[in-house]
């Protein structure tokens, strides 16, 4: 039969009440969960063919494989990082909410770089954004929750499961034992992996995501990567200049070939920006953002999405560059210029040169890393010299 959204909540058994949050700014909330009211006056919670336990879980599939999204934002889902190939191309990625409507194509997808989630960007806009509920794993330990969504096949799935153990931001659950003449439910399969959990006595919202078929992932562990990955769509849209995806290779030691270097790709907020040896990772790239000033532009990596930033706008020399939530300030500014160039001695390259008002330029280390991580700075730009290899960087792409 044809379902409205009245028929899903009475089918679920639960009526939801969205707190205020935004994705932007990482928030926690939650969603008050009610029972609604069965015939005979009892609270009904549907039965596990009957799947949908929030109104913004979603179906995103490639024509191959389905799985299930969570719209953290209105035009942005959440999904476990193994549902599609990492060569998938978004925009052949197609979306359905459970009352059978379109939430739009996939327009983009940025993968976390350590946890086993992504985020896809929605080609439309939905008003159901989820938001979340942070409260710590090891609260959850001995506590049924409830996980909800589709399957690789797209049919609908709902699961209680029992919270045995908790580690960090992990919750390892098995399904209920059998009790009396009721058989125990059939284990969690591979094709269910990517459900939405949710703790439905407590304060409900997006609890986290099952990640293995034994394993939830606490939203606590990815939601302050939301703002990066969000700018990374930004970006990535507006492709403010042609091949504006590079890498920076610093001349001070030309024979190991340092690279301006994000350590292991990182998305964490105040992570330091370093100079390793090239790899052309996705941890070594990044854009060219002159989104919010055209003569100079921000450095954003591609792996987190974070500018490259000099803390707290210092401007004394030597100070350690850090990567932070891009906001258009001048610390996050900087300017090319031509150091040593054609006519002198040695090789030209390009100096960045900060939006500070005092003379520093992004600069690398002389030192000899031999395979290890060396700091980068802001400190006085050398312009007149050409010993300053320390602060000359190779612009290339691929």
């Amino acid at each position: 039969m044809m379902m409205n959204s009245k028929n899903v909540k009475k089918l679920l058994g639960l009526s939801f009440v969205a707190a205020a949050c935004s994705v932007a700014t990482g928030c926690a909330a939650s969603f008050e969960v009610a029972e609604e009211q069965g015939a005979d006056g009892e609270g009904t919670v549907g039965t596990t063919s009957q799947a949908l336990i929030f109104s913004s879980v979603i179906t995103v599939a490639n024509g191959t494989t389905s799985t299930t999204g969570v719209l953290v934002a209105p035009d942005t889902a959440l999904i476990v990082s193994s549902a599609f190939p990492t060569s998938q191309n978004p925009t052949q990625l197609t979306t359905r909410s459970f009352v059978g409507s379109s939430v739009g194509n996939g327009r983009d997808l940025v993968r976390h770089t350590s946890q086993r989630v992504a985020l896809v960007k929605l080609s439309a806009s939905s008003s159901r954004a989820v938001s979340f509920n942070t409260a710590p794993m090891s609260q959850m330990v001995g506590r049924t929750i409830e996980c909800s969504g589709v399957n690789a096949q797209g049919a609908s799935v709902r699961r209680r499961l029992v919270a045995q153990s908790a580690s960090g931001n992990e919750l390892f659950v098995d399904v209920p034992p059998a009790v009396g003449f009721t058989p125990a439910d059939p284990p969690v399969t591979f094709g269910e992996i990517g459900l939405a959990c949710l703790d439905p006595n407590g304060h409900g919202g997006l609890l986290g995501i099952l990640v293995g078929t034994r394993t939830v992932l606490s939203v606590r562990a990815f939601m302050d990567w939301f703002p990066g990955a969000q700018n990374l769509f930004t970006v990535r849209a507006t492709g403010a200049r042609p091949m504006s995806l590079y890498y920076l290779r610093n001349q001070s030691d030309w024979a190991s070939k340092n690279c301006l270097d994000i350590p292991w790709g990182t998305v964490e907020d105040h992570a330091p920006v370093n100079q390793f040896p090239c790899n052309f990772a996705l941890s070594q790239r990044f854009y060219l953002d002159y989104s919010r000033d055209p003569n100079a532009p921000a450095l954003v990596s591609a792996s987190s999405g974070l500018c490259v930033d000099i803390p707290n706008e210092s401007s004394v020399s030597g100070t350690p560059l850090q990567q932070t939530r891009c906001n258009g300030q001048r610390n996050q500014k900087w300017t090319q210029r031509i150091f040593n160039p054609a006519g002198t001695s040695g090789s030209a390259g390009w100096g960045w040169v900060s939006g500070q008002p005092t003379n520093l330029c992004l600069t690398g280390s002389r030192t000899n890393n031999f395979g290890q991580s060396l700091p980068t700075s802001t400190s006085t730009c050398q312009s007149g010299t050409t010993a300053n290899t320390e602060q000359r960087w190779f612009i290339q792409w691929n």
